[in-house]
């Protein structure tokens, strides 16, 4: 008697599982020819249309960003992102652009051409994708982009002022597009859109005329593609200057999901089919295979062990002042002072656990180290400080000149858990941070700001059991500029992260984040560079308890396997003639 695996059985079991399941979503919007015309509503009165703009009333941004998350193999959720964002007071429609990527997400905001010519525009795009082999949970992107805003209201700054018996028409081309594409069925989400939101408001906020559009899209919706014209109109009709304020804002967002399931499921019921047809086809018991069955099993009740390191620096970095206006006598010039009590500083911890066992630790479970460094005296002051452990080390230093451009900071962080400390250690750990802050800088008018500079991360992980254990490692930075307020006017943020997961990360780029100060009074602001370095791997029970129970599912397939191996070389002995061998 034979027993046959039925293709059709087979088929059905792989298709009922997402493995060819994708998702994917992208988003894009394009304003063009978007621009102003002023028309004389009384052409006899000698007044010449004109409309005029104070900078120091508006603000402007973009900003673009990529997310992809995972799902470790605990079930949490871990993720990377990246940020590039540029934010600045006293500016209107500029020309600037910003973007993110990563292998699952991208996006990118771009703003170009003149207003007064009709030729400004907008490019916002994004895409989000995920599927088989890609590992990731969930992805995501956003772009978006503020032009002008003038609800930045000043006493006794008007954003825009109108010659009595004016129109102001804006006018322009809109096309927003989302779109979610279902390549095959499967368990999974996505959605996408874009919007547009323009406005103008008089003297006391109200809204005089305004413009909104969006599109959206989702799992079984299909593309939805809009091409609008954009048409805004503020009429003085009185014969004194009318004033108000524009107020612009365009974003794309998306998103999918793709449920993965736990990596054990799927390749032990292959597994188990596999060694079905082995059985079955060499028509021999199971018990050669047991001892194959022992060792994995074994492996995957072995000993924690992880390698794990993460490293952040910034090279290069420095600041440049540009004269605006070189004929008004005034010399560029940039004052930095500090914080009260803190200039910048450099820090170090480090952390060993091991079980309470004489041979290792015999007064306690856990060998600890710190070492901080803080001055007080100024900004970019060189510092330096390391530390280390039977196992691990952390290390992070500061030096170099900001008006050279040769400051250099860095941060950096590794522990080593070898299989021979694996009986005793419980665990080892490292947190490095360098932090610079200026409590203010005072930067003389008609001066642009400039900083710029090389950032590197890097994060890397060699877990060898992930039952059982907290692992991760994880590098960041940023630089921000402030305004009096504490209101962001620029800056670059960096993130990478590993959680339970084998693997290297890197992300290398430049930094240029500056501030445009077109006033005739000084600009006062607020200044602040940190990184931060941080790894751990920390058993999860105690000596003597309990092993952590896997997913049912992941051993109920095993069994399942293996009864009906079982189930197939029993029948096989029942039903051969009396005197042959099995």
């Amino acid at each position: 008697m034979r027993c046959r695996v039925s293709p059709l059985a087979l088929a059905a079991v792989l298709a009922a599982m997402p493995f060819g399941a994708r998702a994917d979503a992208t988003a894009s919007l394009r304003l063009s020819d978007f621009g102003y015309s002023l028309i004389d509503l009384d052409s006899d009165d000698g007044i010449t249309p004109a409309v005029s703009f104070d900078a120091r009333s508006f603000r402007a941004s973009v900003s673009a960003s990529a997310v992809e998350q995972f799902r470790d193999a605990n079930g949490q959720p871990d993720s990377v992102s990246r940020t590039d964002s540029w934010n600045a007071h006293f500016t209107l429609f500029p020309e600037i652009g910003r973007s993110a990527s990563l292998p699952g997400a991208s996006s990118s905001s771009v703003l170009s051409g003149s207003v007064a010519e009709h030729s400004y525009g907008a490019v916002l795009e994004g895409r989000a994708r995920n599927g088989r082999g890609d590992g990731l949970f969930r992805t995501e992107f956003r772009a978006e982009a503020e032009p002008a805003n003038g609800s930045f209201r000043l006493i006794g700054i008007q954003a825009l002022s109108l010659t009595p018996f004016t129109e102001l028409v804006w006018t322009g081309q809109l096309d927003l597009d989302s779109q979610s594409a279902r390549r095959l069925p499967g368990m999974r989400y996505e959605a996408s859109g874009a919007r547009a939101e323009l406005g103008l408001f008089d003297a006391a906020g109200r809204l005089i005329d305004g413009f909104e559009a969006q599109t959206q899209s989702s799992s079984g919706s299909g593309p939805d593609t809009r091409q609008l014209d954009i048409r805004l109109s503020f009429a003085n009709a009185t014969d004194a200057v009318a004033h108000g304020h524009l107020a612009s804002n365009l974003s794309v967002s998306g998103v999918t999901y793709l449920p993965i399931p736990e990596p054990g499921t799927p390749g032990l019921l292959l597994g188990g089919l596999g060694l079905l047809a082995w059985a079955l086809r060499r028509r021999q018991p199971l018990r050669p295979a047991l001892p194959l069955l022992a060792a994995l099993a074994g492996a995957l009740a072995g000993p924690a062990q992880a390698a794990i390191s993460a490293r952040v620096g910034v090279t290069n970095l420095g600041y440049t002042l540009i004269d605006l206006n070189p004929g008004d006598g005034i010399a560029p010039g940039l004052r930095l002072v500090s914080r009260p009590g803190r200039g910048g500083g450099v820090s170090n911890s480090i952390s060993e656990y091991y079980l309470r066992d004489d041979r290792i630790a015999p007064f306690g479970a856990s060998l600890d180290g710190r070492d901080m460094k803080l001055d007080s005296s100024g900004p970019f002051v060189p510092l330096a400080t390391a530390i280390s452990g039977p196992q691990v080390q952390a290390s992070a230093s500061q030096g170099g000149s900001v008006t050279a451009r040769s400051l250099s900071v860095r941060t950096q962080g590794s522990f080593d858990y070898p299989v021979a400390d694996a009986a005793h250690r419980r665990g080892s750990g490292f947190i490095t941070w360098a932090e610079t802050s200026v409590a203010r800088f005072r930067l003389t008018p008609f001066t642009q700001m400039v900083w710029q500079g090389d950032y590197a991360l890097g994060v890397d992980a060699t877990v060898g059991r992930a039952h059982g254990t907290d692992e991760w490692v994880g590098a960041s930075f940023g630089l921000g500029l402030a305004d009096r307020q504490n209101r962001g006017v620029g800056g670059l943020s960096r993130n990478l992260r590993l959680f339970h997961e084998t693997g290297s990360r890197e992300d290398n780029g430049a930094i240029d984040v500056s501030i445009v100060n077109d006033a005739a009074r000084p600009f006062v602001g607020s200044f602040s560079l940190w990184m931060r370095v941080a790894g751990q791997l920390q058993e999860s029970f105690e000596l003597g308890s309990a092993p952590p129970v896997p997913e049912a599912g992941t051993w109920a397939l095993w069994l399942c396997g293996l009864g009906v191996v079982g189930a197939a070389a029993r029948a096989r002995r029942r039903a051969m003639p009396p005197g042959v061998p099995a």
